[in-house]
């Protein structure tokens, strides 16, 4: 048996496949496919469907958080440029 994990940036699957033929296995709501979102709300995380559900209901610190990433990235980007000049 071989097992496949397709984890995209929009939807997650996973299947197998059992002499010859692929057969998929649904998530906990019997999806075949899942969103690939995580949402942790500082007390409980969420995957899939519920995860997406509070992206769509609650958008703005999504933003603040990719922002923060962002930002930490450059701020590493620019340090390890200036020291990379500097040699």
């Amino acid at each position: 048996m071989h097992i496949g994990i397709d984890l995209g940036t929009t939807f997650c699957c996973v299947a197998y496949i059992d002499e010859g033929i692929p057969h998929v296995i649904p998530d906990n709501r019997g999806r075949e496919i899942t969103p690939s979102v995580i949402w942790f709300d500082g007390k409980t995380s969420y995957v899939g469907e519920e995860a997406n559900k509070k992206k769509i209901t609650v958008f703005a610190p999504i933003l603040s958080f990719l922002k923060e990433i962002w930002v930490s990235l450059l701020k590493i980007y620019q340090e390890n440029r200036r020291k990379h000049l500097m040699k």
